[in-house]
């Protein structure tokens, strides 16, 4: 069965260990407001299961310039530079 990832299952389900998260899908950034007023969405979601870091969409972008800033993204980082340096080293690529 298919069934779509949700936010709470990450919380719920996910314990990690690892450096950095990237969420490259379009606006996989955006949070919701729910009942309580609480902000649910990804980037929290993946926080709480323990990224120390992480990279995420606020709006919609084409696939071709998607692939095009991760393959630069993770060249920086290959060669050594940190996460908020190698991802504007992609950005302005």
């Amino acid at each position: 069965m298919d069934e779509a990832l949700t936010a709470l299952d990450v919380m719920k389900c996910l314990r990690l260990r690892c450096d950095l998260v990237t969420l490259s899908a379009c606006e996989s950034g955006l949070s919701r407001v729910r009942r309580g007023d609480e902000l649910v969405g990804f980037m929290r979601a993946f926080m709480v299961a323990g990224a120390p870091a992480l990279i995420s969409t606020l709006w919609r972008v084409d696939e071709r310039s998607t692939r095009i800033l991760m393959e630069r993204f993770y060249r920086e980082i290959q060669d050594g530079v940190g996460f908020a340096k190698a991802l504007k080293r992609a950005q302005l690529y």
